[in-house]
């Protein structure tokens, strides 16, 4: 039960964060964010 509330509640929480990471400090900045996030990513 809890896992349930845990996933509904940091799904939406990461996409949001996500979404100012991205759009949110503008869109000529955005390809860098992309750059400095996906080694993050991958490891």
């Amino acid at each position: 039960m809890l896992k349930k509330i845990y996933k509904i509640v940091i799904v939406p929480f990461t996409l949001f964060l996500l979404y100012l990471m991205f759009f949110g400090m503008g869109r000529s900045q955005s390809e860098e964010n992309l750059i400095t996030i996906e080694p993050i990513l991958s490891t």
